[in-house]
């Protein structure tokens, strides 16, 4: 069984169309981490302990928690609805 591709890969293989240089320093860089390390903290400081979990920013800027774990389209759509 061979690995799953890393995004990195399927840049540097053309899957998306995207510089493959550029994706993988953007990836790298220090502001990136940064923003990846706030979003681990946010998240934990939210109670978020799993994948997928879903959040959704409404139209004043606040932030809905829309699943925590798999959930269906249907109940997904319904909770968009339900904070729109």
């Amino acid at each position: 069984m061979s690995p799953r591709p890393t995004s990195s890969d399927l840049a540097t293989e053309g899957v998306f169309d995207v510089d493959a240089e550029a994706f993988r320093s953007g990836l790298e860089s220090e502001d990136s981490k940064r923003r990846a390390w706030d979003d681990f903290t946010r998240a934990r400081n939210w109670g978020i302990s799993g994948f997928p979990t879903l959040i959704g920013e409404l139209s004043d800027g606040r932030l809905a928690l829309l699943a925590r774990g798999w959930a269906p389209a249907a109940t997904i759509k319904e909770r968009i609805a339900s904070v729109a």
